[in-house]
């Protein structure tokens, strides 16, 4: 019985070890990023098992090994991925509200509305929220002096100005546009915000995807973005993402608070759908909270400039 217990817990110890490779070398290569992908709460929850599994067979020193490690990640996940301690400030400045829409919208467009127009963004994202932005509470909300902007699979919802609009990247999945609102009352200066939605297929290699996208940039002669929000289908302190955007941070970083993840709705255990911001911008709060509709919860972010901050 004993040796069958080493051998069950020595499997947990490889999937942990696994883990913690896919914490630091993240999606560098093809093969880390299943690494990456491995939730922290599975590690978790087979940690505990295993240690209660060595607990009962009275094997004490496999205990002692398997209680250090479930303290350590369980450290990691409230701490460091999420933020369930963290109080955000009280928020004021500018309120973006990010939503990637993966879900019938056409079933459920009224609600999706209702959803939206209850979180009262300056400025609301919406990918793939095609028929959402045609529903009459939307027009009601925005005024009649408004409309909604798209290109691509992109909306954005706001009532300040849109200076200007263009499609950056629309290629094999890959899409990312540049939309320039006048912020200038909140923030000093207009905003240049990029929306970004990246493939999804397991098989698409992340780092493949992010030397096309910095490759395909680099051919453009565009505004430096101030924050680009959307579905990046890559996880919290990718390679990826910080190769395709080294100057940008993540806003959660900073303004953080709560459970740090985004999909799937109902059990989060990954947080792909991401704020990147410039250096100059402080964001003061940044949660996800459960739309009760579709696949991907919402982001919530406040921003402010480091001069506000200080």
């Amino acid at each position: 019985m004993k040796w069958v217990t080493i051998v069950f817990a020595s499997v947990l110890l490889f999937i942990t070890t696994s883990w913690f490779f896919g914490i630091v070398v993240t999606d560098r290569w093809v093969w880390s990023q299943w690494l990456a992908w491995i939730p922290t709460q599975v590690v978790m929850l087979l940690l505990l098992i295993s240690l209660i599994v060595v607990v009962i067979t009275k094997a004490k020193k496999l205990g002692i090994i398997l209680t250090l490690l479930l303290s350590s990640v369980t450290y990691w996940f409230i701490f460091e991925e999420n933020k369930f301690f963290s109080k955000a400030t009280d928020g004021s400045g500018l309120r973006i509200v990010g939503w990637t829409m993966s879900h019938s919208k056409k079933r459920v467009s009224k609600e999706s509305a209702e959803k939206i127009i209850s979180l009262e963004g300056d400025i609301t994202l919406l990918t793939h929220g095609w028929y959402v932005r045609g529903e009459s509470s939307i027009r009601e909300w925005m005024g009649v002096e408004n409309r909604p902007v798209s290109n691509g699979p992109f909306t954005i919802l706001t009532t300040l100005q849109v200076l200007e609009v263009q499609t950056l990247i629309a290629s094999d999945g890959i899409y990312i546009s540049m939309f320039i609102i006048d912020t200038s009352e909140t923030l000093g200066k207009p905003l240049v915000l990029w929306a970004i939605d990246l493939p999804s297929d397991l098989d698409i290699s992340r780092i493949k995807t992010a030397t096309k996208v910095q490759r395909l940039l680099a051919t453009l002669n565009t505004p430096t973005p101030d924050v680009v929000i959307g579905d990046f289908n890559m996880t919290k302190g990718s390679y990826s993402i910080e190769k395709m955007f080294p100057e940008l941070s993540d806003a959660s970083d900073e303004g953080g608070s709560g459970l740090l993840a985004s999909f799937p709705m109902e059990y989060p255990l990954y947080h792909i759908d991401h704020t990147l911001i410039r250096e100059g911008l402080y964001c003061s709060a940044f949660s996800f909270i459960n739309p009760q509709i579709g696949r991907h919860r919402v982001q919530i972010v406040e921003l402010r400039t480091e001069k506000e901050k200080q």
